[in-house]
């Protein structure tokens, strides 16, 4: 799994208004760093996940971006699938 390695964001407002669907999001994640930005008013996380794409030593990291709904479904993409839905926590 080490080598499932990704990137994302969380804003502070997320976390505030749907924590429910924040700590499922997060429930396949092993965080390996997670810095606040306040100028953006969002947490960075670097994590590695069974459900990330595989990376070869020395690639670029993808980074992941979710969309979180109040009914619990969250839908995960990345720039390369452009919000293609992956097999993220049904």
């Amino acid at each position: 799994m080490k080598n499932r390695k990704g990137t994302f964001k969380i804003t502070k407002a997320l976390i505030d208004n749907n924590p429910d669907g924040v700590i499922k999001t997060l429930a396949n994640v092993l965080v390996l760093r997670c810095e606040y930005i306040a100028i953006y008013d969002h947490f960075e996380y670097h994590g590695i996940s069974k459900l990330f794409d595989e990376t070869e030593e020395g690639q670029v990291i993808p980074e992941y971006g979710f969309i979180i709904s109040f009914d619990g479904k969250v839908t995960c993409f990345t720039s390369e699938n452009s919000g293609a839905e992956l097999n993220w926590l049904d």
